[in-house]
C-alpha cells in the first residue's frame, strides 16, 4: 500500500541451527582438561568412532564450561545436539523432544497438515542424503514410529499396526536411528546436559546412543554432578572426572572476573572460601566487588579487613545477597522466572508479570548483563547455574510462590493454547504447586493421557497416580474418580498386570453410581476380559453377564456385542460349541447394527472358529474370508495377522498343507512386524505342526523351539497365549 512498484517479499522456510550463546568469560586454568577433553573426541571429525565420554564433578565445577570450549573447538567439522535437562520438567522424553521439534522445523507449523510435510520432507531428505540400503530401510521404517512420537498418525501404517506393547520401545529405538543416520551424513556430538534430572525414557535413548556411539560416527558427551555407576557398570565409557581448580587457576579466574590482578590475600580468601570451585570463585569475586569489600590498590585487587567479618557464610547466601542487590525491578523479574525452571520463555514470562514486551525485555537484558542469565535465543533465556536458579525461587515467601505458580500455569495455556497438551507435565506441577488442585488433577489426567499416546506407560501410571491421591484428599466426585481408576485399569491390563487391573476396574465400579449404566457396562466388560486372561473364566461370565444387566434399559450395539463375544470365548474354552455360537451370533447381530468393521471383523472370526471346530469348512471358511475383507479394510495389521493365522490351520485341518503354511508365513510377518510376542508364539507352534505333518521335522523342531521359548519369555503357558490371543482378536 502506498507504492508504485512491486517490492520482494520473502517467506521464512527454515532456521539455521542454534547455536548455544558464548560463556561470559573465557575458559581459564582448564588448558590440561581441555587438551585432554579434545583427545578423546576429535577423531570423530574424521569418522571414526569415539565412544561416549562422561564428565561429572559437583556443582559449579565448569562442566558445561569445559564441553562448549570443546564445541568452539571443533566448530563447523560436525554437526553438535545439545539435551538439556530440568530437574522442574517431569514429562517422558523431556531431554529429547525439544531437539526433535526443532530438527523438523515445527516451529514452522500452524496445524498437523504442515507439520506433517515438514516432517515428511526432512525424513526423505535424510533418505536422499544415505548411500547404505540397510540404513535407508531402517530410516524408512522408524519415520512411522518417530512421527507418531510428534504427535503424527498415518492409517494403517507400521505404527498402528504395531502390538501396543512394543510401540513404545521401537519409538524409542527410532531416535536413535535417526541419530545413527545422520552421523552417516556428518559426524555428530550428542551432548546430554545435567544427566543426573534425566527421566527414564531420556536416560533409555541415551543408553542407546552409548551403544551406537562405538560403531558410528557419533560422539556421546554426558555431563552430570555424579558418575551415573550404573550406566557405567553396563557400558564401555571414557570416564572424565572434573576436579577443583589449583590456586594459580583461581588466581587467573579472579583475574578475568574483576579485570585486574588480583592480591594474594584476596586469592587466599577465595580459594578458602570456594575451594577451588570456578563458579562459586565467579560469584564471591563478584560479591566482594559489589559490596566494596575489595579495592584496587597499585594496581591489583585487596580485601577491606573491615568488610570480611559481614561476608556471607555460604555459597547460597553469596548468591542470595547477589540478587539482593539488583534493582528491584529486575530482582522481581528473576524471581518470577525463577518458578518456570532454569530454562524458561520469555512470552511465558511476559504474560507472568503483565508488562508490556519493551519493558520486560529491559529488565532480561538487564539481569544478563548482572550474569544472572544468558540469551539461548530470541525468546529463551537460561540461568547462568542451577544454583543462582534455586537461590532467585528459595527467596520467596510460601504465599508468593503459590500465587507464582498459578500465574504460570495461565501464562503456559495461554501462550501454547490449542497445543496445551505437550504441557500438561508442567501445568499439573504448577497447580499443584499453586494449590489449584481442580485444574493439577485435570492436568494429571491429561498428562496420563499424553504419556499413554507416546506409549510411555510407567510415566502414565504415575500420574494417574498422582490425580488419584490428590482427587480423593480434596473429595472430588466420583464422575471425576472412576476415569483415573480406569484409565489405571487399562494402564495395568496392558501391562499383563492382571491383578491390579481387576483392582482398579473393582474401584472404578465402586465409585460410579447406578445412573452410569452404560459406562458400569464397560467397566464390567473390561473386569471380565481381565479375569478371562487370568484363567478366572467363572468370575468372567459373572462380570459380562452383569455388563449385559447395566444395558437392559439402553442396549449400546458396540457394548453388547463385545460382551456376548467375550463370553462366546468362555463357553468356547468350555468345550459348549452350541453356546459358543449361540452367543456369537447374538454379538454378530449386534455388530451389523453399528458402522464398526473391526467388531464385524470380529464376530465373523470367533463365528468361523466355532465353525471350523465343528469341522464345518465351507462356512468356516466363507466366515474367514468376509472377516479378512473387514480387517484389510480396517487396515488392522493384528487383526489381519490373527485371520491369516486362522486360515492357516482351516487348511491344515483340509489336508492342504501348503496354503496351510502360507497363510501361516504371512501371519507370522504381520506379528513379526507388529511385536506381538503372543501371536508370535502362537504361529510358531502353529507352523510346528505343519511342517511335522510335512515331513519336515528339522524346521518343525526350530519352529516348536522358538514357540516355548517365547511362551518363557512371557512368562504365559500355552493355554493363556490362547486366550489372549483370541480376546486381541489374533486366533
Amino acid at each position: 500500500k502506498g507504492r508504485s512498484e512491486p517490492l520482494p517479499v520473502a517467506r521464512l522456510v527454515a532456521r539455521t541451527e542454534q547455536t548455544d550463546a558464548q560463556p561470559l568469560r573465557q575458559l581459564v586454568g582448564r588448558s590440561t582438561e581441555l587438551a585432554h577433553l579434545l583427545d578423546a573426541i576429535t577423531p570423530i571429525v574424521d569418522g571414526v568412532p569415539v565412544g561416549a565420554t562422561w564428565v561429572y564433578g559437583e556443582a559449579g565445577i565448569g562442566k558445561t564450561h569445559l564441553i562448549t570450549a570443546v564445541r568452539a573447538q571443533l566448530g563447523t567439522s560436525i554437526t553438535w545436539y545439545r539435551f538439556p535437562t530440568d530437574q522442574l520438567v517431569h514429562e517422558s522424553l523431556h531431554a529429547v523432544m525439544p531437539v526433535l521439534h526443532d530438527y523438523f522445523s515445527f516451529f514452522l507449523a500452524i496445524n498437523d497438515i504442515l507439520k506433517k510435510k515438514l516432517f515428511e520432507r526432512r525424513i526423505d531428505r535424510l533418505i536422499r542424503n544415505l548411500s547404505d540400503p540397510a540404513m535407508i530401510a531402517a530410516v524408512s521404517e522408524a519415520r512411522w514410529y518417530l512421527g507418531a512420537l510428534m504427535g503424527l498418525h498415518w492409517a494403517g501404517s507400521p505404527f498402528e499396526n504395531a502390538d501396543p506393547h512394543v510401540r513404545f520401545e521401537r519409538s524409542l529405538t527410532a531416535i536413535n536411528t535417526l541419530f545413527q543416520a545422520e552421523s552417516l551424513v556428518k559426524p555428530l556430538v550428542l551432548h546430554v546436559q545435567d544427566a543426573q534430572w534425566l527421566d527414564p525414557d531420556s536416560r533409555t535413548v541415551l543408553e542407546l546412543w552409548i551403544e551406537s556411539a562405538s560403531n558410528f560416527p557419533l560422539a556421546v558427551v554426558i555431563d552430570s554432578r555424579e558418575l551415573d555407576r550404573t550406566v557405567a557398570d553396563r557400558h564401555a565409557l571414557t570416564l572424565f572426572p572434573v576436579r577443583e581448580l589449583d590456586r594459580g587457576g583461581v588466581a587467573a579466574l579472579a583475574a578475568v572476573v574483576l579485570n585486574g590482578k588480583v592480591g594474594s590475600g584476596t586469592v587466599d580468601y577465595l580459594v578458602g572460601k570456594a575451594n577451588g570451585n570456578p563458579f562459586f570463585t565467579e560469584q564471591i569475586a563478584l560479591d566482594l566487588h559489589e559490596r566494596g569489600a575489595i579495592s584496587a590498590v597499585t594496581g591489583e585487587w585487596v580485601m577491606n579487613e573491615r568488610e570480611i567479618d559481614d561476608m556471607p557464610v555460604n555459597i547460597n547466601a553469596v548468591l542470595i545477597a547477589r540478587l539482593d542487590r539488583l534493582a528491584p525491578p529486575v530482582r522481581t523479574a528473576v524471581q518470577i522466572a525463577s518458578v518456570l525452571g532454569q530454562e524458561f520463555d520469555v512470552a511465558i514470562l511476559e504474560q507472568m508479570t503483565d508488562e508490556n514486551e519493551g519493558e520486560l525485555r529491559l529488565k532480561v537484558k538487564q539481569a544478563a548483563d548482572e550474569s544472572i542469565w544468558v540469551s539461548q535465543s530470541d525468546t529463551q533465556y537460561i540461568f547462568r547455574h542451577a544454583l543462582l536458579r534455586d537461590a532467585a525461587y528459595s527467596m520467596q515467601l510460601q504465599e508468593r510462590l503459590r500465587e507464582l505458580h498459578a500465574r504460570a500455569g495461565a501464562a503456559i495455556e495461554h501462550v501454547h493454547g490449542e497445543n496445551v497438551t505437550v504441557k500438561a507435565p508442567d501445568l499439573a506441577y504448577h497447580y499443584e504447586k499453586s494449590g489449584r488442585h481442580d485444574r493439577a488433577v485435570y492436568y494429571f489426567i491429561k498428562s496420563a493421557q499424553y504419556m499413554l499416546s507416546l506409549h510411555a506407560n510407567h510415566e502414565a501410571v504415575g500420574y494417574y497416580e498422582r490425580a488419584l491421591l490428590l482427587a480423593q484428599a480434596e473429595r472430588f466426585p466420583p464422575s471425576e474418580i472412576a476415569p483415573i481408576y480406569e484409565g489405571l485399569g487399562d494402564l495395568h491390563e496392558a501391562a499383563g498386570a492382571y491383578h491390579a487391573a481387576h483392582t482398579d476396574y473393582a474401584a472404578a465400579l465402586r465409585t460410579l453410581p447406578a445412573d452410569y449404566a452404560a459406562w458400569r457396562s464397560k467397566l464390567y466388560r473390561k473386569q471380565g476380559q481381565v479375569l478371562h486372561k487370568w484363567g478366572r473364566d467363572t468370575e468372567a461370565t459373572q462380570c459380562y453377564e452383569l455388563g449385559l444387566l447395566e444395558l437392559h434399559n439402553d442396549l449400546q450395539p458396540e457394548e453388547a456385542c463385545q460382551l456376548y463375544l467375550g463370553l462366546s470365548q468362555i463357553h468356547y474354552r468350555q468345550g459348549d460349541l452350541d453356546e459358543a455360537r449361540a452367543v456369537a451370533l447374538l454379538g454378530l447381530s449386534m455388530a451389523h447394527q453399528q458402522d464398526d468393521k473391526r467388531n464385524l471383523a470380529y464376530a465373523l472370526q470367533t463365528i468361523g472358529v466355532i465353525d471350523w471346530k465343528q469341522a464345518d469348512y465351507p462356512q468356516a471358511l466363507q466366515r474367514y474370508t468376509d472377516s479378512l475383507d473387514l480387517w484389510q479394510a480396517a487396515h488392522s495389521g493384528l487383526g489381519l495377522a490373527g485371520i491369516h493365522n486362522n486360515l492357516g490351520l482351516l487348511y491344515q485341518s483340509m489336508g492342504d498343507l501348503p496354503q496351510a503354511a502360507d497363510h501361516l508365513q504371512q501371519a507370522h510377518a504381520l506379528f513379526e512386524q507388529a511385536g506381538s510376542l503372543h501371536g508370535l508364539a502362537c504361529v510358531y507352534d502353529n507352523l510346528g505342526q505343519v511342517y511335522m505333518q510335512s515331513g519336515d521335522e528339522a524346521r518343525a523342531m526350530d519352529a516348536l523351539e522358538k514357540a516355548v521359548s517365547i511362551l518363557a519369555k512371557i512368562g504365559l503357558d500355552e493355554g493363556q497365549v490362547f486366550t489372549g490371543m483370541w480376546q486381541a482378536g489374533t486366533w
